[in-house]
Parts: structure tokens; sequence; C-alpha cells
């Protein structure tokens, strides 16, 4: 975003005002807040809430953008990402589980991981057959490659508790 447009405050607007002209929900505004594509230029306490305002220049800007009348195509799929409901993809949010999971054992384990020690740093809404796709587009990409090694998977919960499995190393960025 401009800076300009960002710190024009002649005319401020609230996160309701901002929604109404966004055509889209407070939650969506805080979304895009938290994204850092709809940026607040002040703040007033309020009890126990803040209150966001918004100049509304830069408002009018963001709504161009998704109305796809401004910015470019990642301009317009960053505000499209970033204002979708978190349960839409519910796979984006399984797939960044297992890729935090896999980067902090990778992290403990000079560089290489196996299923059986990432499982247990994932939400168990996150578990079930997802990683196997995962970790095959992060073998087709890349990103990852089999060490030529195998480990047990200790899944006691699914009958796979002696069954092998295979461990990779993390030779790309994982994001």
């Amino acid at each position: 975003m401009e800076q300009d447009i960002l710190h024009e405050t002649n005319t401020l607007v609230s996160a309701s005002t901002a929604a109404e002209m966004l055509a889209c929900d407070r939650s969506t505004v805080t979304r895009l807040v938290q994204s850092g594509i709809l940026v607040p230029v002040q703040y007033i306490d309020h009890g126990p809430h803040r209150v966001m305002l918004f100049a509304s220049a830069h408002v009018e800007h963001v709504a161009a953008i998704r109305r796809g009348e401004a910015g470019d195509v990642l301009d317009r799929l960053d505000t499209k990402a970033a204002g979708a409901e978190p349960t839409e993809d519910r796979n984006a949010a399984t797939r960044a589980d297992w890729l935090a999971a896999i980067q902090y054992v990778a992290k403990r384990h000079q560089g290489t991981f196996h299923v059986g020690l990432v499982r247990k740093y994932v939400r168990d809404e996150s578990r079930g057959p997802a990683v196997g796709a995962l970790v095959t587009g992060l073998v087709r990409s890349g990103r990852i490659e089999h060490t030529g090694e195998y480990a047990e998977s200790g899944n006691a919960a699914q009958r796979n508790a002696m069954r092998p499995v295979k461990v990779y190393r993390v030779v790309g960025d994982l994001a």
C-alpha cells in the first residue's frame, strides 16, 4: 500500500464503516488487519475494547483491490486469502500444522524427520491421511528428500507402532 494513502487521515472511519465499505463483515476486517493489508491509523480505548479507526482513502484502496479495480494479481490474491473464512480451507490449516511440526522436528534432529516424530506435534484435528499428500508434494517439489533410512512409526493409535517409515531430510524452504 502506498504510505500517503495509509496515513491520509482527513476522514477516519470505524471498523463497522470499513466493513460496509469493503462489503464484508467485521471478522473479515479483523483478518485483513491481522494480515497487515488493512492498517488502522488510530486506536481509541472504549471501556474494555479498543476501537480501530482507518483512513477512509486506505479502506477505499483496499476495497478497490478486492473488487479487482486496483493493485496487481498478487494484491488481489493477498486480500482474498486474508479475508477468507478460516473454515473455508481446512486443508490449509492442516498443511500449516504439519509444516510447522516438520520444521520444529527437523531443527532438533539435524535437518531430518519422520512422520512418527512429527505426529505428536500436530493438533488432533490435523491428524489423518493428509500428511501423505503433503510429504509426496514436498518430495516432488524437491524441498525434502528420502535419506534412504527408515525408523519405527511409533503410531500405536493406528496399528502402525512398529511399521517402518521413511526418514526425510529438509533440503529446501518448506514455506
